[in-house]
């Protein structure tokens, strides 16, 4: 997860260089405005700015319980720089959304867990959340949701869980 933080940081310094440099340059030299807005360079600037600091929305797909038992719910989740997996769990992490709720959809996950790390090796993944985790309400529920969470498109993915360095 740091590394895809670090990579979203140097994205965003070079964006803010690209755009103080043509700034500059517009600036200085007011004949490079022109040629680079008739060829549409700075319209692109600016929308993958807006991109990086407010990010796309993406619907997914996640694990919660309804009367019924664990189903699947759809939770809107911010694109960026990280893979469908990451995603998954940060939405299912801040969900219920009201949505979910009005359709009986709850979760088990303490709402102050976090994601520490997540990393997916042939067939097993490795996810790390705070202790907050321990504090849900029932564990073996909220284990559940993240194994099906992740295992969305894998049914044959195994899961370890860890919390405080331990496999839970």
């Amino acid at each position: 997860m740091g590394k895809e933080r670090n990579t979203r940081n140097i994205l965003l310094y070079l964006a803010a260089y690209a755009v103080f440099f043509l700034t500059l340059l517009v600036v200085l030299r007011p004949e490079i405005k022109s040629n680079l807005t008739g060829h549409g360079y700075m319209e692109a600037l600016e929308e993958y700015k807006n991109i990086l600091l407010e990010g796309e929305r993406t619907n997914l797909e996640i694990a919660l319980y309804s009367i019924e038992g664990i189903t699947r719910a759809e939770a809107e989740s911010k694109t960026g720089f990280t893979d469908i997996d990451h995603l998954r769990i940060e939405a299912l992490l801040s969900a219920p959304t009201e949505e979910n709720l009005k359709e009986g959809l709850i979760t088990y996950i303490n709402k102050d867990t976090r994601l520490v790390g997540l990393s997916i090796d042939d067939d097993i993944a490795y996810i790390a959340l705070s202790d907050d985790f321990l504090s849900s309400p029932d564990i073996r529920k909220a284990k559940t949701q993240i194994e099906e969470t992740l295992r969305i498109g894998r049914p044959e993915l195994r899961v370890a869980i860890i919390v405080d360095d331990k496999i839970i």
